[in-house]
Parts: structure tokens; C-alpha cells; sequence
């Protein structure tokens, strides 16, 4: 309590701004320590994967996929040299991956900078980079989409909204859904009466273009489910990784149906042959992706929808029976990613 208090003294007496660069130094600062002592721990030697995080509080975004590599992958967890924004190029670097949550420079415009000037010390020393800053933004939803329909996938239309977008609605009907233009799991909205509308826009008119909307597409079964498809890869290689049966159309895993029914669904699934493979390899490269993980669903006539992809999806294990049953699927994940980075660092 007598911490907190001198905190908040200190937050006030430095200013909000001054506090947050100082709290961002100390951040920094302290996980720079943890990274050389792992680097020192795993003696990391040259060719160097060089793998760096934005400065905060929370591990490395893959954490426990270095904790796999540690015990499944030793020899190559042994090349990877862990560090944090802003830094330099270590000697030895074969690779460069920077493990950051996408888009940047609209997120972020300082770890941009930082990227780009990592970037350029790579292309002078003619080091590969994965995931180069500027691609991630692909992952906004109207480019996303785009560039997916030239590919011949299916995806719902999608318009940013803009000042007047009451006054035209992007020419979508209603009921329509409405989300934020970029990043991962936020709020989802279908507003399907005027009163809905008005109460969104009432929020969203203060800052319209940071929205985007799109048509909404039932995807519900016959028997009153939805279904959201999970497609891994790394490289030209992937893996079915899970199917998700929720009552919501929001299809979210802490809604996930489990019934002896749907858990079979799911292993057939992540056992079968994805007969999508080569459409979303086509997909992929298109958006200037080396990893991404593909959402999908099929509409009521059974034709693929592809809701979104993601090029830093969430590879951790699910907790309890599902993390059971799945960790097949997850390992193989690893394992694909394991050997993408290890044949991109001339290592394999």
C-alpha cells in the first residue's frame, strides 16, 4: 500500500508523459537484463536467430514456444538471441524476427522507427528479416480483405467508415458488423436496427476512420451452431490447429461447446489434410506473410469464408481437456515452426 502511494506521488510530481518514458526506460532496461542472462544461460552462438520484443512488462510474446524449443529443440534454441527495442544487430545474425503485435507504424510509430533502422543494419549485412514492419500493415482489415479477394477467397465486404458514413453506410445493409480496423480479439458489434446504429455511431463519429464495417454473414448450422476453423503456417508448411463449435456467432474459445460430439469433430479435424492448403499458401504470400494463422468458416451453402489472418496468432496450449486433447495439433505447430526458422537461418 505504502508503495502504491509513493507511485502515485511520483506519477503525479513527474507528469503523465515524463512518468510513462521513465516507466518505459526501467522496463526496458530490466528485461535487456533477463534476455543476456537467457543468452548467457543458453550460450547462444552464431549463426545468431535474433528474435527482439518491444519494451514492457510481459515476457517475450512466444515464450512458451522457446520453452518447447528448449526441451524439444535444444540445439536450436542454442541460436536464439533474445533482446528488446531498441538495439543493435548482434554479430553472427543469420535471421530476424521481431515478435511485435501487428500493424506497427499505426499502432506504434516509434517501435516502427526502431524497426526500420533494425532493417536497414540487416540489409547491409544481408541478413533475412521476417514479418518487415511495413508488410504487417496487410493485416488492416480492409487491405486484408482486399488482397484476399484478388486471391479468389471469399470475405466478407468490408468499408472504412468515414465522417458521413451515416449518411451512406458504405452501401451495406443492414444487419452489418462493425469493429475496430486493426488488431485482435476487441469488440465486434452486428447492428441490425436504426437504434443500434445511432448508438454505435454516436461513440464511433469521434473517430470514424479507426472503424471499418462489413456485411455480416450467417454462418449458423442447422442445428443452431457456428463454426471457426484454424489454419497454421509457417513458410509453405502448416497444420490444422483447432475448430471452434460456439452458440454465439461471435466465436470466441471461452465459449467453445464440448460435448464428446464436437471434441470429435475437433481431432478429426486437426488430423485431416486441410484441402485449402494451396489457396491459403497463394494467400499468404500475397499479404506478404511468412507466418499466419486462417480463421474461416463455411456459409450455409458450404462455401469457404476466410474471416481473417493473422501473421502473430496466439500459439499457446489451451488449459485443462481441450490443451489435452489438441496438444497434437500444438506440438505439430511448434515443430513447423521450429524447421521454418532453422531452414530461413541456414540451419537446417
Amino acid at each position: 500500500m505504502i508503495r502504491g502511494l509513493v507511485v502515485d506521488e511520483a506519477k503525479r510530481l513527474a507528469g503523465a508523459r515524463r512518468w510513462e518514458r521513465w516507466r518505459s526506460r526501467y522496463w526496458t532496461a530490466r528485461q535487456k537484463i533477463v534476455d543476456r542472462a537467457e543468452n548467457r544461460k543458453w550460450r547462444v552462438t552464431s549463426p545468431r536467430l535474433v528474435i527482439v520484443s518491444e519494451s514492457t512488462e510481459a515476457p517475450h510474446f512466444y515464450w512458451y514456444f522457446l520453452d518447447w524449443l528448449g526441451r524439444e529443440r535444444p540445439s536450436l534454441r542454442s541460436h536464439i538471441h533474445l533482446d528488446r527495442l531498441p538495439c543493435r544487430l548482434p554479430p553472427g545474425a543469420a535471421l530476424l524476427h521481431a515478435w511485435v503485435n501487428d500493424p506497427v507504424i499505426e499502432r506504434a510509430p516509434h517501435v516502427y522507427a526502431h524497426l526500420v533502422s533494425l532493417e536497414a543494419e540487416c540489409a547491409r549485412g544481408g541478413v533475412p528479416v521476417i514479418h518487415r514492419a511495413a508488410v504487417l500493415s496487410n493485416s488492416k482489415r480492409d487491405v486484408l480483405c482486399e488482397r484476399l479477394k484478388v486471391e479468389g477467397l471469399y470475405t466478407p465486404r468490408v468499408v472504412v467508415v468515414n465522417d458521413d458514413f451515416h449518411t451512406h453506410r458504405g452501401g451495406l445493409d443492414m444487419p452489418m458488423l462493425v469493429r475496430r480496423r486493426w488488431g485482435h480479439g476487441g469488440e465486434m458489434l452486428v447492428l441490425d436496427t436504426e437504434r443500434s446504429f445511432d448508438n454505435w455511431w454516436a461513440d464511433a463519429r469521434r473517430e470514424p476512420r479507426s472503424w471499418v464495417a462489413g456485411e455480416y454473414i450467417n454462418v449458423r448450422s442447422d442445428g443452431g451452431w457456428y463454426r471457426k476453423y484454424r489454419y497454421f503456417m509457417a513458410g509453405s508448411h502448416g497444420c490444422p490447429r483447432h475448430l471452434i463449435v460456439s452458440p454465439r456467432w461471435e466465436v470466441r474459445p471461452k465459449d467453445r461447446i464440448r460435448t464428446a460430439a464436437t471434441r470429435e469433430e475437433e481431432l478429426a479435424y486437426i488430423t485431416m489434410t486441410c484441402p485449402h492448403h494451396a489457396v491459403f499458401d497463394a494467400a499468404r504470400r500475397a499479404l506478404g506473410f511468412e507466418i499466419a494463422a486462417f480463421d474461416y468458416s463455411y456459409d450455409q451453402d458450404g462455401r469457404l469464408i476466410v474471416w481473417e489472418v493473422n501473421p502473430n496468432p496466439d500459439l499457446s496450449r489451451p488449459a485443462g481437456e481441450v490443451g489435452e486433447y489438441l496438444a497434437p495439433a500444438v506440438e505439430r505447430s511448434y515443430a513447423i515452426l521450429a524447421d521454418f526458422y532453422a531452414a530461413r537461418a541456414g540451419l537446417a
